[in-house]
């Protein structure tokens, strides 16, 4: 598909990305024949730049700009003074300049940016401009094991909480050790679920608990700490972040109590403000903090999704920056996907409470809904089908309904649902194909078949934990085609269970136990039916399983992760089946996966119209790998600032080659988790990187736009295979 062309002045150029052999299929991809287990791509943007989505944490630079941690964008953004935006970098998943949580930000005192992933267990360095510098993994053997909260030191170095050690760790600006101190405990100088840290302007390290700031010297020994756990009078609840002022003035974010704390160095307790949103009301949730040269106090706040700056006093807000995305594209927790049957997908966008249209090819095409408790609105849509009319059935289990929308939104009917569940996970509904809606009810342990009257007729499934009982509906499907069309699919969350019953309610068989070998399961949520076969997805494995209808299990994919075929913490949703693909949603990293019974084409690129690869692309497009040389014949509008990202199947080699980048505008090459071209400013003159041997796996080109082509080529000892990837360029070829 393609979208929003540009003028006929504005030309198409070529950027090559050449490789040595036709790509295949990355190793870990399984072929199940005709089972859709082979992954493609993923579907899922980021709001426009500006815009946050959980801003989690702040940190001023040495220049006076302010870095912010955009957590479930995956990035940090500059901005200005005065709130204007100036710089993104990084994106969603694993490896080098990629995030799964944006847990915190410090400046280092040569300007570069130092990030940590709470997530992944892994810290990364940015220079000032944005480029990548490095990656550092957490682990048994490595300094630290679960990074949270960071801090610059002036010397150039800094301090990181680990809070799977209780411990503070102290690191050089290339990650080398340097010391630290902690062991666990609740005595002064013994650390408890450390989150923060700071350094005082004497040099002291302060470190934050969820109770208590303590104050150390720089070899670790334990010096104060403040407020008392115990104490009645004015205790912390759940601090969060920590920053030292002018004069050597603390400030701390309660997320609990939903305020800033403001300290003497000697721990006298100050100010309270804002506490509880007298400004910004229920949704003011202070997350990260840091102090300017000037004394102003800066709040990121997790719930209004602003940077608000307040004096040193907190008596009024001066300023409030930014605003949430809710761009269109942009998921935040998907809990549910359904086919509809004009080919596109419909999306329940959970934590925007809403649903999302997208086209075929993964571009957003609407948004319907919103938060309330009209009709036509949602708080959690957590439950959805389409029938086979277009029209949308939605569960909220949070206002305890299910709802009848027409294809555009339009509200039709209203049904009195179920209560929700201690677990936030699938609340499956369907399209009964008589008019009827069936909802798997979590509370009553059993599928309840609603009429067009909303009276509800009879019910299938039974408390228990026996065969052919229900602990936890979650997941429901109907078998459309074979020799049990008609029938029912359940899954069962709690009993780790897929259950099938007739159309008439009559149980018929069960299949799974717990556990994460081939055909086990581990609270199991969406579930999907075509021809003889039926795909789970297995949530607490991180995979999708295929069965056939007997409960042989066929072949599975995915696991943890945030990068190409992996799931986040809670693992995968709901899913459908249509048209040759599966989509999957992937709730915690705000995506949704594609799969097909067939390798992909050799590339999809996405391209869009500004630099920062945000907001919904302008134009997706599939490169077929088998011809040699493949060009763009349009472009996008936006000129010069343009950008686009390509995904492709990266061939396997036994030999050392040889990348050589010509890049005006920029350039990234990823293979696999690893970075190995970082050219986005440009360079003057073409550069070469030297690329080890390589196993199969996938590949990530991000390009950018400039006055002359881009040339990415890796040269072989072999023959040469090419492809085009697209770019853009007003007036050039």
């Amino acid at each position: 598909m393609r979208a929003r062309r540009s003028g006929a002045a504005a030309l198409a150029a070529l950027c090559h990305l050449v490789v040595y052999s036709t790509p295949t299929p990355p190793a870990s991809a399984q072929d199940g024949g005709a089972l859709p287990l082979v992954w493609h791509h993923a579907i899922g943007y980021a709001d426009p730049v500006g815009r946050f989505d959980g801003a989690a944490a702040i940190a001023v630079a040495p220049d006076g700009t302010w870095l912010v941690a955009d957590r479930d964008n995956r990035r940090v953004q500059r901005l200005a003074p005065d709130g204007t935006f100036l710089q993104a970098f990084g994106s969603a998943g694993d490896g080098d300049a990629r995030f799964a949580d944006v847990r915190d930000v410090a400046v280092l005192s040569d300007g570069s940016v130092i990030v940590t992933d709470e997530q992944a267990a892994e810290v990364e360095r940015f220079a000032a401009d944005g480029r990548w510098l490095a990656r550092w993994a957490g682990g048994p053997e490595a300094p630290f094991d679960l990074p949270r909260g960071v801090a610059a030191d002036p010397d150039g170095s800094f301090w990181l909480v680990d809070g799977a050690r209780d411990r503070v760790v102290h690191l050089g600006a290339r990650g080398e050790p340097l010391g630290g101190f902690g062991v666990p405990g609740t005595g002064v100088g013994e650390l408890n679920g450390p989150v923060d840290v700071a350094v005082a302007p004497t040099g002291s390290i302060l470190v934050l608990e969820a109770t208590r700031i303590q104050r150390f010297g720089r070899g670790g020994r334990g010096l104060a700490a403040w407020p008392d756990p115990g104490s009645l009078f004015d205790p912390l609840v759940r601090a969060w972040s920590i920053a030292v002022g002018i004069g050597g003035d603390v400030y701390i974010t309660d997320r609990t109590a939903r305020a800033i704390r403001r300290f003497r160095s000697d721990g006298r307790p100050l100010e309270r403000f804002n506490e509880r949103g007298q400004v910004g009301g229920p949704s003011w949730r202070p997350s990260g903090v840091a102090v300017t040269a000037g004394g102003d106090v800066l709040v990121a706040d997790d719930g209004l999704h602003e940077v608000l700056r307040f004096p040193p006093d907190g008596k009024r807000i001066l300023a409030a920056h930014g605003s949430r995305g809710y761009g269109i594209g942009h998921l935040n927790r998907p809990l549910d996907v359904a086919a509809a049957p004009d080919g596109t997908w419909v999306v329940a966008d959970a934590d925007h409470f809403r649903l999302q249209r997208l086209a075929a090819d993964g571009l957003p095409l609407a948004t319907i809904g919103g938060l309330g408790e009209a009709q036509g609105a949602f708080f959690t849509p957590d439950g959805l089908d389409v029938a086979a009319d277009g029209t949308l059935v939605v569960g909220d289990s949070a206002l305890r309904r299910v709802q009848r929308l027409s294809p555009t939104g339009q509200f039709l009917s209203s049904f009195a649902g179920w209560g929700p569940s201690a677990f936030f996970v699938l609340a499956g509904v369907a399209d009964g194909g008589d008019g009827s809606i069936l909802v798997a009810d979590k509370k009553e342990a059993a599928v309840r078949r609603l009429g067009a009257d909303g009276i509800e007729g009879a019910r299938f499934g039974v408390r228990g934990r026996t065969t052919g009982t229900l602990g936890h509906p979650a997941g429901l499907a109907r078998v459309p085609d074979g020799e049990r069309a008609g029938d029912w699919l359940v899954t069962d969350w709690w009993r780790h269970r897929v259950l099938r019953y007739a159309h008439d309610g009559a149980f018929q068989a069960e299949w799974g136990a717990e556990g994460e070998g081939p055909g086990e399961l581990r609270n199991p949520e969406g579930v999907a039916a075509f021809g003889d076969a039926v795909v789970v997805a297995d949530a607490g494995n991180h995979r999708i399983q295929a069965f056939a209808l007997d409960g042989t299990p066929l072949g599975a994919a995915g696991q943890p992760g945030a990068g190409p075929e992996r799931y986040g913490a809670s693992g995968p949703a709901g899913l459908t089946w249509a048209n040759g693909r599966l989509v999957v949603a992937d709730r915690d990293n705000h995506r949704l996966h594609v799969y097909a019974a067939t390798p992909p084409p050799a590339w999809r690129c996405e391209t869009w119209d500004n630099p920062w690869l945000a907001g919904p692309p302008a134009v997706v497009d599939v490169i077929d790998g088998r011809r040699d040389v493949l060009g763009w014949p349009g472009v996008v509008e936006g000129g010069l600032g343009g950008a686009a990202r390509c995904l492709g199947q990266w061939p396997a080699s036994d030999k050392w080659r040889l990348a050589v980048v010509d890049a005006p505008g920029g350039a990234r090459l990823w293979i696999g988790d690893r970075l190995v071209v970082e050219a986005w400013s440009g360079l003057p003159s073409p550069a070469r990187v030297l690329l080890r041997p390589e196993a199969a796996g996938y590949a990530v080109v991000e390009l950018r736009a400039a006055s002359e082509p881009a040339l990415l080529q890796v040269l072989p000892v072999e023959r040469v295979h090419a492809i085009a990837l697209p770019w853009a360029g007003a007036g050039r070829r």
